[in-house]
């Protein structure tokens, strides 16, 4: 992508990131600081007891209810199926927005197979031989701050208020994930940082969460030491 981005260093970069996840933190907790609590009493393994200490009680039953049922009640059976989302909203020229990757509506729903440690890469290199794999790239426009809060990450945007608009999709050829060249294509690419900030000014990402994953994910990508993101297309 074209254009200066946000990071200091990575001005020059042309890579756009759009971070998505299924299962995420962010969407249980109000802000930044809620999540630091979170991470702080999980850290000491006291987490009931000191998060409601920070917190109070009524927002840790509301926080821990919504992990236990959106994330530890969950079973991810294929990559292809999942629903990604990004979480916390971001700005599109002169508006705000949340982004949701959701399978193309001609995914077929995984087959029933065995569990071994690495099940979901070969559930999903055995898609990937036979055809393309494609998403639905969806946007949600900021309505108001009760139903459609910038800073509030606990409140999910509904589709009632602010539906979903396809504006773009996302396609994965086919290929083998096996193949010598596709794995060394992989390894390359986990090389690389990745940030909501690595984007235009456009794109900027919002709220404080946002603005926490700025230093968390900078600080993250030095520690394991990462490769400098491209300033120039491959020849």
């Amino acid at each position: 992508v074209a254009g200066d981005k946000l990071l200091p260093g990575d001005k020059h970069d042309l890579t756009q990131d759009f971070l998505a996840t299924s299962h995420s933190v962010t969407s249980t907790v109000r802000n930044a600081q809620q999540f630091i609590t979170f991470i702080e009493a999980e850290r000491k393994c006291g987490l009931p007891v000191d998060f409601a200490r920070v917190v109070g009680r009524r927002e840790s039953v509301r926080i821990l209810f919504a992990l236990f049922r959106t994330v530890f009640l969950s079973r991810v059976r294929s990559l292809a199926t999942e629903v990604y989302a990004g979480t916390a909203p971001i700005q599109l020229g002169p508006y705000a927005v949340k982004y949701t990757v959701r399978p193309s509506h001609d995914t077929e729903r995984p087959a029933r197979r065995c569990r071994t440690t690495n099940f979901l890469r070969e559930e999903l290199a055995d898609r990937l031989r036979n055809g393309d794999l494609t998403f639905d790239f969806l946007l949600q426009f900021y309505v108001d701050e009760k139903r459609t809060p910038i800073e509030d990450t606990s409140v999910r945007w509904k589709s009632k208020h602010a539906p979903f608009v396809e504006v773009a999709q996302l396609r994965i050829p086919s290929c083998d994930l096996d193949d010598p060249r596709i794995r060394a294509r992989s390894d390359a690419i986990d090389q690389y940082s990745f940030s909501p900030w690595h984007t235009i000014e456009e794109h900027r990402p919002l709220g404080s969460v946002m603005r926490a994953r700025r230093v968390a994910y900078q600080a993250s990508a030095n520690l394991r030491g990462h490769c400098p993101e491209p300033t120039s297309l491959p020849v």
